[in-house]
């Protein structure tokens, strides 16, 4: 799974939460690649960290190898993106 933060420190606040659950994770800039499972991942990111401070959030069907969440599209699912309030693009 891989998160986009709203900010670095966020990004990095999500990376102590996985690896305190003794998954790996790895921070770029202010996104996080991990391979803890997304039913763990999302409601611990929301508890530690809050899923407000979350900008995008990506499955891949082979979450235990990094190497292979390269961005291939038959591997990468978007899932969600925030949106903050006023945003035109929001879907309504």
């Amino acid at each position: 799974m891989r998160l986009a933060f709203l900010n670095a420190k966020a990004a990095q606040s999500a990376v102590a939460v996985f690896e305190d659950y003794g998954y790996s994770a790895v921070q770029i800039g202010s996104d996080v690649i991990t391979d803890c499972p997304i039913l763990l991942g999302v409601p611990v990111v929301d508890k530690r960290v809050g899923l407000s401070e979350v900008e995008r959030l990506d499955l891949y069907e082979s979450p235990n190898t990094f190497g292979s969440m390269s961005g291939s599209p038959c591997t990468n699912r978007h899932l969600w993106t925030h949106r903050g309030e006023g945003d035109d693009s929001a879907p309504k």
